[in-house]
């Protein structure tokens, strides 16, 4: 449950990305509309709030690449722990089986461990973890 919410959590941070990118870019812009014409008084102010802003944009850029990290590596993590409880589960069940149902040659050892395997596979590509 703390890596779904962890992930949750990520992935909402992620959402804010492209929102913040827009804002930060529209202040970009407004540095030319603002100190326009382009004096040489208004050149240091110019320099500075340039470089402010690049810098805003480089701090989002590593913010988004973390909290994509973050993410996928937390959802990954939540979907390998599914999958692992489904094939515990699942083993468990083929071992409280009767006698008979392993006598069947459709349930040979063979079939059994290949759907064991498979199957809870699908289940974790599913949920998005498999890279």
């Amino acid at each position: 449950l703390p890596a779904i919410a962890l992930g949750v959590l990520a992935a909402t941070a992620f959402g804010t990305i492209f929102p913040l990118f827009s804002i930060i870019f529209s202040e970009m812009l407004n540095i030319f509309e603002i100190l326009s014409p382009r004096t040489p008084e208004n050149e240091e102010k110019y320099k500075d709030e340039a470089t402010f802003w690049a810098t805003m944009f480089v701090i989002l850029g590593v913010s988004a690449m973390a909290v994509c990290v973050i993410d996928y590596t937390m959802f990954a993590i939540s979907g390998e722990e599914l999958t692992k409880r489904i094939r515990r589960t699942a083993f468990r069940t083929i071992l409280y089986q009767d006698m008979s149902f392993h006598d069947n040659p459709a349930n040979t050892t063979a079939s059994l461990t290949s759907r064991l395997s498979s199957e809870a596979s699908l289940l974790q590509g599913a949920t998005g973890g498999q890279a």
